[in-house]
């Protein structure tokens, strides 16, 4: 790492975490992960084990939350007021600023989400008296690996585009038309997909995601979306390490990790494009 940026990436992560707005984030989604889990772990319907496998599809939004604001901002800001000129007129490539926030706010997502992580750990400990660490933990990685990526991917709209409210709008539509809020993705792409393998426009098949079960086109068109790759993969990832369970669904579960480093690495690569050729004059 060279010296200007590793500057600019210290200098950032300072910014970072004099910002209120981070420090309400965090608090915020602390707020709402720690009761929920604490209140998932006292039901009964489902194990322990389960729980913990379902963590990322009861804490999808949440850990967008904490990336967008930590990230939306870290090029555009400056650039809105004129500040990046002064950063590109000391010694530095454009490059060197992308890098440098790239770094800076990944730093920032991970010294924010790695503590809540522990404080679920500690929930765990608490309500069940075990620490259930060969389940967790993966599960917990996929979590990191999970925000990383979404951290990819808001710096790249930061990049790419010219106000905050360009970045917040694309980061907002994006979100919105992935996940269930608004079920545009199961109302305008999933009967696609199934009338293509199919011949039907019905979804029904889409209810066995995650699970052995279903036919093989689901498997894979359910994760070209990267939010349902990661909701759905729990059960996946924690029989990789739990001995008495059988491993299904390894390559479509590859394929959806392929396909959630391309969702965070394609906009960091356009991102990156874009603000090399713009003019920041």
């Amino acid at each position: 790492m060279s010296s200007r940026l590793s500057t600019i990436a210290l200098e950032d992560l300072q910014h970072v975490f004099r910002d209120r707005l981070v420090w309400g984030a965090f608090a915020l989604v602390t707020l709402l992960m720690v009761p929920t889990f604490w209140g998932l772990l006292g039901s009964s319907v489902h194990s322990v084990e389960t729980r913990i496998a379902n963590l990322p599809l009861d804490f999808r939004m949440y850990l967008v939350i904490l990336v967008a604001v930590i990230s939306y901002n870290a090029i555009v800001s400056e650039r809105e007021t004129g500040a990046i000129r002064l950063v590109l007129g000391l010694p530095g490539t454009r490059k060197d600023l992308i890098l440098g926030k790239l770094v800076s706010r990944l730093t920032a997502v991970l010294l924010t989400l790695v503590p809540i992580l522990i404080m679920l750990e500690g929930i765990l400990l608490l309500r069940t008296g075990g620490h259930y660490l060969e389940i967790y933990t993966p599960i917990a990685l996929w979590m990191v690996f999970y925000a990383i990526v979404w951290t990819c991917f808001t710096i790249g709209l930061s990049a790419t585009f010219s106000t905050q409210y360009r970045v917040l709008a694309a980061l907002a539509v994006t979100y919105l038309s992935l996940s269930t809020l608004v079920d545009i993705w199961g109302t305008l792409v999933q009967p696609v997909f199934a009338l293509l393998f199919t011949g039907s426009t019905s979804t029904d098949a889409y209810a066995t995601l995650g699970t052995a079960s279903g036919p093989l086109w689901v498997r894979y068109a359910g994760r070209v979306n990267p939010i349902q790759t990661f909701q759905s993969s729990g059960r996946w990832i924690t029989s990789l390490v739990d001995p008495t369970a059988q491993i299904t669904n390894t390559l479509p579960n590859v394929f959806g990790i392929c396909i959630l480093v391309v969702f965070g690495a394609g906009p960091m690569l356009l991102g990156y494009y874009r603000f090399q050729r713009a003019d920041l004059g």
